[in-house]
């Protein structure tokens, strides 16, 4: 599908710059490696493991310390080269390591993309988690995901009230808020 829409958009566009934001499910050899062949930016989370825990501990360690003097929360970035087993070759991950009063809390990037580490995480991957929570609202806040019915026609009934729901919500949002 990925590639479908890169076609269309560079028939249409063709010096689109395209930068693909995704979970660890994406983080596959096969997928980067299509990015790369491709020009594709990408920005894909990682699942933590012992591996890059141990990369970024002395992130971690810094991010600690300070928690530890002021209580307040802290976030540091930085970057370093990884060879996951499953990759087919070395890549950059990035990490941010935070702590809060929950504990310390490193997460993982794994991209294609120059750029600074905070800048990448902040703008670029930050943004998938807003557009997941925009997906989640139609199911979580309308109900969309109540197809109890034994009756075909009252369950799709029921989706398109809640598609209507949505859409009034994203409407007073674009124009009101």
């Amino acid at each position: 599908m990925l590639k479908l829409l890169v076609q269309k958009l560079r028939a249409a566009w063709p010096d689109v710059k395209i930068t693909v934001r995704g979970d660890s499910g994406c983080g596959r050899w096969r997928f980067m490696r299509w990015c790369d062949s491709h020009g594709i930016g990408s920005v894909l989370g990682l699942a933590k493991n012992p591996a890059l825990q141990r990369a970024a501990i002395d992130w971690i360690a810094q991010a600690e310390r300070p928690f530890g003097h002021t209580g307040q929360p802290q976030r540091l970035f930085g970057s370093f080269g990884s060879a996951a087993a499953t990759w087919d070759r070395p890549r950059r991950v990035l990490v941010k390591a935070e702590h809060t009063a929950q504990g310390a809390n490193p997460r993982f990037l794994v991209t294609n993309v120059a750029g600074d580490p905070q800048d990448l995480d902040d703008n670029v991957s930050y943004q998938r988690g807003e557009m997941e929570n925009r997906i989640q609202e139609q199911p979580l806040d309308l109900f969309a995901d109540r197809t109890s019915r034994d009756r075909f026609l009252a369950n799709q009934c029921r989706l398109l009230l809640s598609a209507a729901a949505y859409v009034l919500v994203q409407a007073l949002r674009r124009t009101a808020l």
